[in-house]
């Protein structure tokens, strides 16, 4: 894959496409082959592994490494994992594994359809491939949405507060972050809906999004905490912090006021956040990296992306290179990295942080000037 290609901003509210990196700007070429290392040919077709090694794929880690593809214009693999996922939506749900022996699909979470929304909207935006999204994607992700509001059989269904929840069990749960997913999706749904000239569906798709962000905020935040509920479980709030609460706010648009999304970002950048991943829970020795994409953009979007903030990217980046330079380099992103012993904790390989942190590096970042290349890749 090559990065000769012009990159371009993520669209913003005035729609400005701006250009952004070169080849030669030291990470996003390495972050590039560490996200790319996934891509893998399966039997049921073209997919990505989020982490390496891993005979079985997660869906929702294939989902989201997709934007980090779009970043480099790889529309052709992208395209084709979209495809696939799209075939085995079954009420609904893309798969949430396949199963490594024979290929069994196999569903339990509405994560990986939310996930599937999304990265379709970004394709259809970046590629311009009206054709595939008017015959394919639009027709088959308005059946998730109709699916998820009238209820499946796997349990997943829009209650009555608007809220989406699983029910296990007998036991209702309405996941923040899953919450979060959906939200997006409905935002996602109405761009669609717009590029495909369906103006009315999209109308009640925003319509729909307004609604479900002004009921997310009401039933999800925590004042007290300073952060978000994990949960809701038969309508009593989960208290908790994890790095998955990063989705209601590292993508456009948040859905916290600026005030909340602020105390959001504090609260995980004191208890979870460090400059070579984030922690599980407050005081681990050990952090995970597949956040770290979303948190550089957090920071990005709350400040506005001003001077400040992309500075302070930068520096905890170079802070990461300098100790994966000791490790293997940037281009093999260890999936955990000790705090204490300042290296990976156990072999593991995550594409999916390459591809995440690849994406906030290319479309979040301002690149108004060179940027230093630090310690060399």
């Amino acid at each position: 894959m090559t990065l000769l290609h012009e990159h371009h901003a993520d669209d913003d509210a005035e729609g400005r496409r701006t250009p952004c990196v070169t080849a030669d700007d030291g990470w996003a070429d390495p972050l590039a082959r560490g996200a790319l290392a996934g891509l893998v040919r399966r039997a049921h077709g073209l997919s990505a592994v989020d982490r390496l090694p891993q005979p079985e794929e997660r869906v929702a880690g294939t989902l989201r490494m997709l934007p980090g593809f779009l970043s480099l214009r790889a529309f052709e693999p992208v395209r084709q994992i979209l495809a696939t996922r799209v075939e085995y939506l079954n009420e609904g749900l893309a798969p949430e594994s396949f199963d490594p022996k024979d290929g069994t699909p196999r569903y339990q979470s509405p994560e990986p359809s939310l996930w599937l929304i999304a990265a379709a909207e970004l394709y259809v935006r970046r590629s311009e491939d009206t054709d595939f999204a008017r015959k394919v994607l639009f027709p088959a992700l308005e059946g998730v949405m109709q699916f998820f509001r009238a209820g499946t059989h796997h349990g997943v269904c829009v209650d009555t507060d608007g809220l989406l929840g699983v029910t296990r069990a007998g036991v209702i749960e309405k996941r923040a972050d899953l919450n979060a997913l959906w939200s997006h999706a409905l935002v996602a749904m109405a761009q669609l809906a717009r590029g495909g000239g369906k103006r009315e569906h999209g109308a009640f798709y925003l319509a729909w999004a307004h609604e479900h962000q002004r009921r997310f905020v009401e039933a999800f935040w925590d004042n007290e905490a300073g952060c978000l509920f994990e949960a809701l479980r038969d309508g009593v709030p989960v208290a908790g912090l994890s790095a998955s609460q990063l989705l209601a706010v590292s993508h456009a648009p948040s859905l916290l006021p600026g005030p909340l999304a602020t105390r959001l970002f504090d609260t995980i950048e004191r208890e979870l956040a460090t400059p070579f991943g984030l922690r599980a829970a407050p005081g681990d020795t050990e952090v995970e990296t597949e956040w770290l994409g979303p948190w550089h953009a957090a920071r990005l979007r709350i400040a506005g992306r001003g001077e400040a903030a992309r500075r302070r990217v930068i520096d905890e980046l170079e802070s990461l290179r300098r100790l994966l330079a000791i490790h293997g380099g940037p281009d093999r992103m260890p999936a955990r990295i000790s705090l204490t012993e300042r290296a990976p904790a156990g072999g593991a390989i995550s594409p999916l942080a390459s591809a995440e942190l690849l994406r906030t590096w290319v479309e979040e970042l301002p690149h108004h000037e060179p940027v230093p290349a630090g310690v060399p890749a």
